[in-house]
C-alpha cells in the first residue's frame, strides 16, 4: 500500500506540472489536468494522514505530520484555484501559509527536543525548508495580488 501512495503522489504531481505548462501556453486541456493534478494531490496527502501517521512516534511528530499535510492540501488548492481564477484563491493560500508557518514551529520544537543528532538536524533543516517555502509563497501571493490591481 505504501508504494501504491508513493506512486500516486508522483503521479499527481507530474499532472498537476503538465497542466500548468498546458496553462501557460494556453493548450487546451489545462483546466482538466490541473483539476486533476490538484485533487489527485489532495487525495495523496489524505492517504499519508491514514498511512504515514502510524509510522510517526511522539505526539509532537504526529501532529506536525497532520497539520503539514492539512496546509499542502490548501497550498494545492489555493494554487489551483488561483491559476483557473476561481473566487477565494488568495484566502486558501493566506490560510495555507498560516499552516506552513505552524507546522514549521512544530517542527523546529520537535528538532529541540530530539536526542538523536542524526534526528535533530534533519528536522531542523526541513523546518528551515518549510520557513523558505512559506517565504517564497508570501512573496509570490503579494507578486499576485499586486498584478491583478
Amino acid at each position: 500500500m505504501k508504494k501504491q501512495v508513493q506512486v500516486l503522489g508522483l503521479i499527481a504531481a507530474t499532472i498537476f506540472l503538465i497542466g500548468t505548462v498546458f496553462k501557460v501556453q494556453h493548450y487546451p486541456g489545462a483546466s482538466i489536468l490541473i483539476t486533476l493534478g490538484a485533487f489527485a494531490g489532495v487525495i495523496y496527502l489524505f492517504m499519508y494522514l491514514l498511512k504515514g501517521t502510524n509510522q510517526l512516534t511522539s505526539g509532537l511528530e504526529k501532529t506536525t505530520g497532520i497539520v503539514g499535510a492539512v496546509a499542502m492540501a490548501i497550498v494545492l488548492l489555493g494554487f489551483m484555484f488561483k491559476m483557473m481564477h476561481w473566487p477565494a484563491a488568495s484566502i486558501l493560500i493566506s490560510v495555507s501559509q498560516v499552516g506552513l508557518l505552524l507546522t514549521g514551529i512544530l517542527m523546529l520544537i520537535d528538532a529541540f527536543k530530539e536526542t538523536d543528532p542524526n534526528k535533530k538536524s534533519l528536522k531542523a533543516l526541513t523546518s528551515f525548508t518549510i520557513f523558505i517555502l512559506m517565504v517564497i509563497l508570501f512573496f509570490v501571493t503579494i507578486l499576485l495580488n499586486h498584478s491583478n490591481t
